[in-house]
């Protein structure tokens, strides 16, 4: 493989499979310049037929008559746009690691290049390839390496092939809905992982990516598990930047993430639409203020359903082993966020169903954001729009 002799500002890694061969020209900025993009071209070890055609076009439109794993291309000379194409078609990828080793195997020889100095600025970022990236992207300021990763806003939008596709877009709002919603509830409750886990919306910081030695190798998931690793090394950091425009489509390429939950919601009935219930985050609002007074010297004092949850989890086991491991107040507190993390907290929320069953979105929502909308469409896109506005706030340091 021969390395473009001079070197790139950025390095952008996109996983790839059964895509459409010019789908570069929808996902990169017009303006890119100076940017390495590392496309893994992959195939599941039991994809159908088709779609490994489908892949096998696109691998042969992005490098031509060349047949190596790894192939250097030219994308746009002028303006030192190039292409590392990788080859895990043709050496198909286990379908239980699927995506996950797809962004590993890209993101792992993005940080071997910025360690050989052939790329600048210590960052990796993170894509797929149905976004279109904004036209700022690249010169978005990043902070220094005592952030893991930074969080780029984001918006779902019904494919262009489908111009007036309705239906999908109403699925798509009420998908991110939900998704905001879990987020605003979580900084609500005061949780140390209160954002998005979006794999096409990261950027992260190479020294962190080596830390948690990168992404998990998992078929679906992979961004939410990398994320939760990064924010015990270091900060993960939303960003006030133009958004990132995912587009939304139904796909059952993975077991669960945004394309099988487009597929399971009517969106004629937003109304309708179930997520999780306000109380359940109540019962989380006490338990991390419980941890904050335990940490602080006090005794353990929660909710009784709060507690059979956390029982059920092997909260309080964890909780005294780190009393007697840990003296001081602030390792303490450490120390039982890095187990109580993420992945608990999301476990945490759907054992409180045993309790609070989940309830209609719109109506939780109208709730907490005390709005006097009468049409369920008003009202879905009246809440989307507060709470990303919420959202841009809070990246700006605002409460």
């Amino acid at each position: 493989m021969d390395i473009h002799s001079g070197w790139q500002d950025n390095v952008l890694v996109i996983p790839c499979y059964d895509e459409a061969p010019g789908f570069l020209h929808s996902v990169l900025p017009a303006e890119a310049r100076s940017l390495l993009v590392i496309v893994v071209v992959n195939a599941p070890d039991n994809a159908a037929a088709q779609a490994r055609e489908r892949t096998a076009a696109l691998l042969d439109r992005l490098r031509g008559p060349a047949s190596q794993p790894l192939t250097m291309a030219a994308y746009a000379s002028d303006r030192n746009v190039q292409l590392l194409i990788i080859d895990r078609l043709n050496q198909p990828i286990p379908h239980r690691q699927g995506v996950g080793l797809a962004r590993k195997i890209g993101a792992d020889v993005a940080l071997a290049l910025i360690a050989a100095n052939k790329v600048a600025g210590g960052w990796v970022h993170a894509t797929d390839a149905d976004v279109s990236l904004p036209n700022d992207y690249l010169h978005t300021p990043l902070p220094g390496s005592g952030t893991a990763a930074v969080l780029f806003p984001f918006r779902h939008r019904a494919s262009n092939e489908e111009p007036g596709d309705l239906p999908m877009q109403a699925r798509a709002d009420l998908y991110e809905l939900h998704m905001r919603y879990y987020v605003n509830r979580l900084r609500y409750a005061g949780s140390p992982y209160a954002f998005h886990t979006l794999g096409s919306t990261m950027a992260i910081h190479g020294d962190a990516y080596a830390k948690v030695r990168g992404y998990p190798r998992r078929n679906a998931g992979e961004d939410f598990y990398l994320l939760n690793k990064l924010a015990k090394v270091a900060s993960i950091q939303p960003l006030d930047a133009a958004p990132i425009t995912i587009r939304a489509r139904l796909s059952r390429r993975v077991p669960f993430g945004t394309g099988p939950a487009l597929d399971k919601i009517d969106p004629s009935r937003p109304q309708d639409y179930l997520s999780y219930s306000p109380a359940s985050f109540e019962l989380l609002r006490g338990v991390l203020a419980a941890i904050a007074g335990v940490a602080a010297g006090a005794a353990w004092e929660a909710d009784a359903q709060a507690d059979a949850v956390l029982a059920a989890l092997g909260f309080f086991d964890a909780l005294h082993a780190a009393q007697r491991q840990q003296r001081n107040p602030d390792t303490l507190r450490k120390a039982l966020h890095q187990w109580f993390d993420g992945f608990r907290t999301l476990r945490f929320v759907h054992e409180c169903r045993r309790f609070h069953p989940d309830a209609p979105l719109l109506g939780s929502l109208a709730s907490i954001l005390a709005d006097d909308y009468t049409d369920p469409q008003l009202q879905l896109h009246g809440h989307l729009r507060r709470l990303t506005e919420i959202e841009t706030f809070h990246a700006l340091g605002v409460q």
